[in-house]
């Protein structure tokens, strides 16, 4: 494609393109502009983006923020997310469903958000001290499956290892989260009514 044909699609001036086209050529991406009649800018012919450049963690870090814009019905964003899902080799990529409400109120409500999605994308099993909606404390150990905002709240669905079932943990009852070292096969559960029971 030409430049002017690019800035054209987004919506960027030739500029722009230009100085994008310099950014990916010191990154590595061997893309080329040839001028004159029938010129425009491509990649070299086969090329394939080398998945190795991209830690572990930075796929899922990619996933995750396009299984969030999913929830914002951009457009193209689930062809993107399915077609990295499969370069990446990821089979499961729903892990999360997004809400626009800020989760929690300080930095402890955050870190412990940033431990439990640790541990899904992971798959360590996690250990947590849990009250009821009685006030009865259980300690818990649980295999994270996914992260869900309901009702103005957030819910960790996971497989309870004490009671042997799928189960579902309001965040705000659950206290000293901790990843273990122990790893699990994440198998998907057919799904129970409500997403599972809520403890």
């Amino acid at each position: 494609m030409t430049a002017n044909e690019l800035a054209e699609h987004f919506e960027v001036s030739v500029r722009t393109i230009y100085r994008d086209i310099d950014t990916l050529s010191l990154a590595g991406i061997p893309i080329y502009a040839l001028q004159g009649k029938g010129g425009g800018i491509s990649l070299l012919e086969h090329y394939v983006l080398d998945k190795s450049v991209l830690s572990e963690r930075e796929q899922n870090e990619i996933l995750y923020a396009l299984q969030s814009l999913t929830v914002t019905q951009v457009p193209e964003a689930d062809k993107v997310l399915a077609k990295l899902s499969n370069l990446f080799n990821k089979s499961r990529k729903n892990w999360i469903e997004v809400d626009f409400s800020p989760w929690g109120s300080d930095d402890k409500g955050f870190s412990q958000f940033a431990l439990i999605k640790d541990a899904i994308l992971s798959h360590k099993i996690i250990e947590f001290n849990y009250f009821g909606s009685s006030g009865e404390k259980t300690a818990r150990r649980v295999e994270p499956m996914k992260l869900i905002f309901k009702t103005n709240a957030w819910y960790l669905q996971a497989f309870c290892l004490i009671r042997n079932e799928l189960r579902m943990f309001k965040i705000v009852r659950m206290a000293d989260v901790q990843i273990t070292e122990d790893p699990f096969i994440q198998v998907i559960p057919e799904p129970l009514p409500g997403s599972g029971q809520l403890q």
